[in-house]
């Protein structure tokens, strides 16, 4: 008898430890773990600038820009990259908004921004920028991709950055991660044509026009607003060096021209040339 009881206690024991476990599986308002359990959908982090060979952007540059303006050179250098990556053709459109349309109209087109563009991200992304840097932004909703510098020349120097992360580069998917946002200053050490540095092509221009019109401080055939320009020139050379070889040309300048003009300017009338 004592043997049965001992076995029936036994039973209800475990019976008891079933019933706690269910419990605890079920939760205490009862409801299935499995539904809680439930997962949403993740939020893409990323925006693809092609899929399948085909590009999931439009390439946008100021309607302004011409032909040989620096952002459209960055645009071209740009598409260039996509069609040998893509192997198919890729076009670029301008910032223009036709007539009785709004910036509304384009909100959400897929657009990589090259440059001072009208839309609202590149004069967003403009306004975080100092003299001489550049952004790589992309916007909240993954729509617009901003590459822009604080001038023309500065986003042309940009691209080739933008193009090795993200076009070119080894690893490159044309992957771009939501949120990027990416400042830099742009490189003017070196240029793309033969490894000439910026500086050393100014320096061979303006000793080559200095052998050719330049004497004591003034200039063969140029008159009064003639010799303003090239003394702007001059002085654009020494603030991007600090030559004194430079500063020295600009006292030499502004010493003849005093005592050519004397104090006053005023009859030096600027006239169209004819």
């Amino acid at each position: 008898m004592k043997r049965i009881i001992a076995v029936l206690l036994i039973l209800a024991s475990l019976l008891s430890a079933v019933s706690c476990s269910n419990e605890a599986a079920s939760g205490e308002d009862g409801g299935n773990m499995e539904t809680a359990q439930t997962e949403t959908a993740a939020e893409p982090s990323s925006v693809f600038l092609a899929e399948n060979g085909e590009l999931n952007f439009v390439i946008v540059r100021p309607d302004s820009a011409g032909n040989s303006d620096p952002e459209t050179k960055a645009a071209l250098a740009l598409r260039r990259a996509l069609e040998d990556k893509l192997g198919s053709s890729v076009k670029i459109a301008t910032d223009w908004i036709d007539h009785g349309e709004t910036l509304d109209s384009v909100a959400d087109v897929a657009e990589i921004l090259i440059g001072h563009t009208n839309r609202p991200e590149t004069e967003a992304a403009i306004a975080e920028l100092k003299s001489g840097e550049y952004i790589i932004t992309v916007s909240e909703n993954g729509k617009k991709i901003v590459v822009c510098g604080s001038d023309e020349l500065t986003t042309e120097r940009a691209m080739p950055g933008f193009l090795d992360m993200f076009v070119t580069g080894e690893g490159a998917n044309l992957e771009i991660p939501l949120g990027t946002k990416i400042i830099g200053e742009a490189d003017y050490s070196v240029s793309a044509v033969h490894g000439i540095s910026y500086t050393q092509m100014g320096d061979d221009v303006l000793m080559a026009f200095n052998g050719e019109f330049y004497q004591r401080g003034k200039f063969r055939d140029a008159h009064f607003w003639d010799t303003c320009e090239i003394l702007e020139a001059y002085i654009d050379a020494y603030e991007q060096t600090g030559s004194e070889q430079y500063l020295g040309y600009i006292t030499n300048i502004c010493k003849a021209m005093g005592a050519r003009e004397n104090t006053s300017w005023i009859s030096n009338e600027l006239k169209p040339v004819s």
